[in-house]
């Protein structure tokens, strides 16, 4: 059985990196905006990384290319299953599945949170991962956002403030779960 690498995060704000024992995977802009996109609407299971599609079929389009890009791996579209509004998109990938959980990432609306390295990034990564998460979940013209979790709500406002881009409507979405 092979041995599975061991992600972990540099801690570097200058030059954030993942590095595992085998290579380095850099955190950059597109990194950031992806990560803050799945916050918003995404998730891991096994070795899977994936995606709930939404109404912008352009919007699905880019970021389908940017996971395909990051991961390097091939997108699956999934079509909407009975009674639900739109399909999945998503990619079969485990060392990329690692890499995202190594940085913070959760599973779960109710699990999801701003990871503290979010913080300490430049002021246009910053807004990278903000515009990221409103392109899921909110309105970056408009400053909305929206999220089951309250930990995440509270983190994207402050990561949003700090940088400079209104965030003044925030809604708790109270589904049960």
């Amino acid at each position: 059985m092979a041995s599975q690498k061991k992600w972990q995060h540099t801690g570097n704000s200058k030059k954030p990196s993942i590095i595992s024992s085998d290579g380095t995977y850099t955190i950059d802009k597109k990194f950031v905006r992806l990560f803050g996109f799945l916050l918003g609407d995404g998730w891991t299971s096994h070795c899977r990384v994936g995606f709930a599609d939404g109404i912008d079929e352009d919007r699905n389009a880019f970021y389908r290319q940017l996971l395909e890009d990051l991961s390097r791996s091939c997108a699956h579209i999934t079509p909407p299953l009975k009674g639900h509004k739109g399909g999945q998109t998503n990619i079969f990938c485990d060392e990329f599945r690692q890499i995202l959980e190594s940085v913070g990432f959760e599973t779960g609306a109710f699990n999801k949170k701003v990871p503290q390295w979010i913080y300490s990034m430049d002021l246009e990564t910053r807004r990278e991962f903000i515009r990221g998460y409103f392109d899921a979940d909110g309105g970056y013209s408009d400053g909305r956002a929206t999220s089951i979790s309250y930990k995440l709500l509270e983190g994207i406002r402050e990561v949003a403030t700090m940088s400079g881009i209104p965030c003044n409507d925030i809604k708790r979405d109270r589904r049960e779960g």
